[in-house]
């Protein structure tokens, strides 16, 4: 990248105007131009002003007049508002009318002319003019009505080489003097010398002020009131002719260059080339140059033509800055939408570079559609390690933007890059982890499946609503017909509750029994929408799991019945894993149900026989199943079932209980029993009894906790006991003081003990619960009778 000092951006270009050479004749040379932006007049050394005019975008020759006089135009003026033209040819001066291109009238012994650039006067059609004459006089001219009028003229000392006329001020060059003259006051006041030998006179007006050509190539600004108003401004050359103004640049004719000077900055802006240059003027703002046979335009470079002179050079901050300052200038649609796409092409620019974080930041103030930003890289991605950066820069760039405003139309397309990025770096799992996302469910779930993302496919249709193909594909995941690395069958299996149609739901099921079966039976357990029927149709081909649904289901006639097939089926082909629970459920049937049962056990289960034997007492059958079988689970079986109608069934199995402290499994054994036993019994059972029936080898330790239970019953019920006795005797005062008082007879002579005086009908009385009737305001305390000072109320 090159250096800042290394990068020039032109902001003028020098540009022909029109073909005029051919219309030359021979050694006929441009001598002169004027006229204004739209149509140009050029005069020649053979007295003849070819007309040029503009034609939508270009100049073209429209016609030519030739003058009487066959020698060079020196000076040619246009007076637009009046339609006239001052061709001043050799000493003569023309006036010209537009309309017919005639010679209006002239005027002989004439130096040079010029018209006033900022006329100080009320009639504007007006024409105001300086005539300086081979006779060393000034002639101030007014034209008003066709007819021209001199209203002032002044001697000067010398021939005039150069003048301007501005305002109520003529400022010219004679004898080597630059002067002002001051119409209003006709004063003539000389500013500076010059060498006539060295320097060339020329003089322009800029805005209030005139520059002047001095010495060493100096321009010299002096104010209307003969003040120097700026600092002057140093060209590098004593040989120009001429220069001329348009704000803010100041534009200087040498024979083979111009140089454009910054009025503000006082130095040169520019330099630009031009062969044998002779003429220099600016016609309403429009620069013109000529050769000896070429016409030129002066114009500043257009500012997408400097802005791609930056950014060849990697100048990005440069050309932005550039648009930036003349949008400030230049406000309208058209600049900032031109503003807008040199920030994304720029962009673009350091995406090539790899500075990301500039071109995001360029990007999002751009606001460009990110369909435009996977045309700088290889799209759609692919696992290369070439353009990683690339596709990381642009997942990140999505996700920062995806819930910006001007990104909201793309939030779909955003969100289907992402999902090719994350296939593209082999984690598609992360589309998953995308806040709402957006594509269209079934395009992304298709291109999952055609980039062999099989599970994550499934899991994209399942979002889409489409339940059928997510769990078609995880069939064949399952059955081993499609192969992915990333298929987690656990995942899977947590899927399966939230199935929503039922035929899809036993689909499932019916496949995914064989393989996870206890899973699966969950799901069952679990389902709402399965009836037993519909369960069994499943299930009927695995016994296990079809006992284990029954088993969880609440009790009822045919679940029992069911229950009962399978359990005997297993006791008669030799499993007796499910005994138990076999035991649990005879014992919860019905008389008539056991019956049934009964005849159908094979008398090795004796047990069970005993269970289902209605001619015996519980009793009966716990000492049977102890003395006889020796199966104390069976034993305890009993007595958990019984102990809530018959605690006292739990003593008679506590009797059979030993402790054999030789045998740790045997002991260890027996003290679980006894504690379930006692847990059985809870405070069923008397206390005394339990413990007179305990085995004598019984430590403290195995019953601590059943006589931990036993005291604080017994503590329980005496604090009840006790809170009993304390409410009624409450009850009672309470009851005591909601009695009626005794009747009250008050006679003539009754008087109030406390004041000794007699008792009227109306007083306001107190009766004490002492007995004494008194006046009630004789009462000192509230609460304390006067003449006992007994407390009156019961206490809280």
């Amino acid at each position: 990248m090159e250096d800042d000092s290394s990068v020039t951006v032109d902001l003028f270009e020098l540009k022909p105007c029109c073909e005029i050479a051919s219309r030359l004749h021979e050694n006929e040379e441009i001598s002169s131009t004027g006229g204004s932006s739209s149509q140009i007049f050029v005069g020649t050394n053979q007295g003849r002003i070819v007309h040029v005019k503009r034609h939508r975008k270009a100049f073209k020759v429209a016609g030519n007049l030739e003058l009487p006089l066959k020698r060079e135009v020196r000076q040619i003026e246009f007076a637009s508002a009046l339609d006239i033209l001052l061709v001043l040819c050799d000493n003569i001066l023309f006036e010209i009318g537009l309309d017919s291109f005639e010679i209006l009238s002239n005027r002989s012994g004439v130096q040079c002319v010029t018209v006033n650039s900022n006329p100080d006067v009320v009639d504007a059609f007006c024409l105001q003019t300086a005539v300086a004459t081979t006779s060393k006089q000034i002639l101030i001219c007014e034209r008003r009505n066709g007819k021209t009028e001199v209203v002032q003229k002044f001697n000067t000392n010398g021939v005039v080489t150069a003048m301007a006329f501005s305002r109520l001020t003529i400022c010219f060059a004679s004898t080597g003097m630059y002067n002002i003259y001051y119409m209003d006051r006709k004063e003539l006041m000389p500013l500076f010398p010059f060498d006539s030998e060295a320097v060339k006179p020329c003089i322009c007006s800029v805005e209030t002020d005139f520059l002047m050509a001095g010495v060493d190539g100096l321009l010299i600004s002096v104010s209307e009131q003969g003040v120097s108003a700026r600092p002057p401004t140093v060209i590098p050359s004593t040989c120009f002719d001429v220069f001329v103004y348009n704000s803010p640049y100041v534009y200087v004719r040498s024979v083979k260059d111009i140089w454009i000077v910054s009025i503000e900055e006082a130095k040169i802006t520019q330099t630009l080339k031009i062969e044998d240059g002779r003429v220099l003027c600016s016609l309403d703002g429009s620069i013109i140059a000529a050769s000896c046979h070429d016409l030129f335009t002066i114009s500043m470079t257009s500012l997408e033509r400097q802005a791609d002179v930056l950014i060849s050079n990697h100048k990005y901050e440069e050309a932005l800055q550039l648009y930036e300052k003349h949008l400030m200038q230049h406000f309208d649609d058209e600049t900032l939408f031109t503003f807008m796409e040199l920030k994304k092409t720029i962009a673009f620019k350091y995406l090539k570079e790899r500075s990301f974080e500039k071109a995001a930041e360029l990007l999002i103030s751009a606001e460009v559609d990110p369909k435009e930003l996977t045309t700088q890289f290889p799209w759609p991605p692919s696992e290369n390690d070439e353009n990683s950066d690339d596709y990381k820069f642009f997942e990140e760039y999505l996700l920062q933007i995806r819930d910006l405003q001007f990104a909201a139309h793309s939030r779909s397309f955003i969100d289907s890059c992402l999902l090719k990025l994350y296939v593209a770096r082999n984690d598609p799992e992360s589309v998953f982890h995308v806040k709402d996302y957006s594509a269209d469910l079934s395009e992304s779930a298709t291109f999952l499946e055609d980039s062999g993302n099989h599970h994550h496919a499934a899991r994209m249709w399942i979002m889409a609503g489409k339940e059928a193909k997510a769990w078609e594909i995880w069939k064949h995941l399952f059955c081993g017909d499609l192969t992915d690395t990333k298929f987690v069958p656990g995942q899977v299996l947590d899927l399966i509750p939230s199935i929503k149609e039922k035929e899809l739901l036993k689909e499932v099921l019916s496949w995914m029994l064989s393989q996870y079966p206890d899973e699966c039976l969950k799901v069952i357990l679990n389902s709402s929408c399965l009836n037993q029927s519909e369960t069994k149709s499943l299930l009927e081909g695995d016994a296990k799991l079809w006992r284990i649904y029954l088993e969880s289901l609440p009790p009822s006639k045919e679940t029992t019945k069911n229950l009962c097939e399978i359990y005997i089926k297993e006791l008669l082909s030799g499993d007796v894993s499910s005994r138990h629970r076999f035991r649990r459920l005879l014992l919860k049937l019905s008389q008539p149900e056991r019956t049934a049962i009964y005849n159908r056990l094979p008398e090795a289960y004796g047990v069970e026989r005993l269970l289902c034997d209605s001619s015996q007492s519980a009793a009966d059958v716990l000492d049977k199943v102890i003395t006889t079988y020796h199966d104390y689970d069976a034993a305890e079986l009993i007595c958990s079932h019984f102990s809530r109608t018959q605690p006292d069934i739990c003593l008679n199995l506590l009797k059979y209980v030993k402790v054999d402290n030789s045998d740790s499994k045997s002991t260890t054994d027996a003290e679980a029993r006894i504690r379930s036993l006692l847990k059985c019994m809870g405070d069923a059972v008397d206390s005394k009894k339990v413990i007179q029936v305990l085995p004598p080898s019984t430590g403290i330790d195995q019953v601590a906790d059943y006589l931990k239970r036993s005291v604080a019953i017994i503590q329980k019920e005496k604090e009840t006991a006790q809170s009993k006795i304390a409410l009624l005797d409450r009850g009672i005062q309470l009851e005591k003081s909601r009695l009626p008082n005794k009747k009250i007879v008050i006679e003539d002579k009754t008087i109030c003990l406390v004041c000794k005086e007699a008792i009227t009908s109306s007083d306001v009385l107190s009766y004490l619960s002492t007995g004494y009737v008194i006046h009630s305001k004789c009462m000192k305390h509230e609460n304390l009778c006067p003449l006992t000072n007994a407390i009156l109320t019961l206490p809280d």
